[in-house]
């Protein structure tokens, strides 16, 4: 994923917990509101990961509550969804897409 795209993820998640399309949602809101939006989204407090953190949390409960003694400990990171503009530094983005290429069978 490029740099480009990468910088312009917050405003594509933003947009679509909104349903607008980003040129909709940039032209609708000032910059200050803009700024707030990608505060928030930063947070995790707009759409898709709000919702994996709060089941994730349930989660974390969940197995806390089930799981004996002998388990170990519990901890909410081993239960969220990596997010679409997670970067990985261990995999490199040129050996991740030949990868995806040779599963597609490309």
């Amino acid at each position: 994923m490029g740099k480009k795209l990468r910088a312009r993820l917050p405003d594509y998640r933003i947009a679509a917990a909104a349903g607008l399309t980003r040129r909709e949602l940039l032209c609708s809101h000032t910059v200050s509101e803009m700024a707030e939006l990608r505060a928030l989204d930063a947070r995790g407090e707009i759409g898709e990961r709000r919702m994996d953190l709060r089941f994730a949390r349930l989660t974390m409960h969940l197995v806390a509550c089930w799981a004996g003694k002998k388990h170990g400990p519990v901890r909410l990171r081993d239960f969220l969804l990596p997010a679409l503009d997670d970067v990985d530094p261990a995999v490199d983005e040129d050996e991740a897409l030949q990868r995806f290429d040779a599963q597609a069978g490309f």
